[in-house]
């Protein structure tokens, strides 16, 4: 059994390693990318809840037009 692998069978593993992680993140932080309320708010990104208490949740502060 030959130990080479070719590059692109190492980009592709290396690709879904990473799709696998960020997925699986994606998934534990409640699949919509907003904390749920029994998560610790992360420092990278509070939820919009704790700047808004009452408002959009989900759909965080409205755009300005």
């Amino acid at each position: 059994m030959k130990k080479e692998i070719s590059p692109t069978v190492a980009v592709v593993v290396i690709v879904l390693v990473i799709a696998l992680v960020v997925g699986a993140y994606w998934f534990l932080s409640g699949g919509t990318g907003v904390p749920t309320s029994d998560q610790p708010a992360r420092p990278l990104q509070p939820p919009p809840n704790f700047s808004m208490p009452g408002g959009a949740g989900t759909g965080g502060p409205p755009a300005p037009r």
